[in-house]
């Protein structure tokens, strides 16, 4: 299954829910399994980004709309990378 990182940064209305932080992720979590996705692993950081991910979905237009699902919400924004194996892109360079 495709691999993505999720670099993710808490909107105004986000950072205001901080405190039930468990019951908002566990919703973000839910929409990416309902979509066949799941989380791989997962940081609380420090720096330009609250959080980041490491998620599988079946595909991207998947993942697109996985993204989509969960930026409705209104509590995150994220930057979502397709993460390729490095021997995948090594072999698709050579």
């Amino acid at each position: 299954m495709p691999t993505y990182i999720r670099l993710v940064r808490l909107t105004d209305e986000g950072r205001k829910l901080i405190k039930e932080g468990r019951s908002v992720f566990e919703g973000d979590s839910r929409i990416l399994e309902e979509q066949g996705g799941r989380i791989v692993s997962a940081w609380g950081t420090l720096g330009s980004y609250d959080f980041i991910a490491v998620v599988e979905a079946p595909d991207d237009a998947t993942m697109m709309k996985i993204s989509a699902l969960i930026a409705s919400d209104g509590f995150l924004f994220a930057d979502t990378l397709p993460a390729v194996p490095m021997q995948d892109f090594l072999s698709s360079i050579e």
